[in-house]
């Protein structure tokens, strides 16, 4: 019975890769004097999955101060879509509401 010999060029070295975290993204709305409080309100409803309730929050909080956070802790590809189809549905019914995605 042969026994085969192993050397140290045999043995495998163990290497790990450092994966980086994705950044995280939020989504901003900014207030404007032409889109309404319902649309709003709908659009953070179908889009963002917020209830009736903190839908008539966040669109009170932005009509008051201007703007306001939407959304927390998307990749920035998810962020950049939702801004896109929130803006593509306001510009099909004629109104300027803008949101915006921003890095954490």
């Amino acid at each position: 019975m042969a026994y085969m010999a192993y050397s140290d060029s045999n043995v495998m070295e163990q290497t790990r890769t450092k994966i980086a975290t994705p950044k995280s993204y939020y989504v901003v709305y900014l207030n404007d004097n032409k889109t309404t409080f319902e649309f709003v309100i709908e659009s953070l409803v179908s889009i963002f999955n917020h209830s009736y309730e903190s839908a008539q929050e966040v669109a009170k909080t932005v009509h008051e101060s201007g703007s306001a956070v939407v959304e927390k802790g998307l990749l920035k590809s998810i962020a950049e879509t939702k801004c896109a189809i929130v803006m593509s549905n306001a510009e099909r019914y004629g109104y300027p509401l803008k949101a915006i995605a921003k890095q954490e």
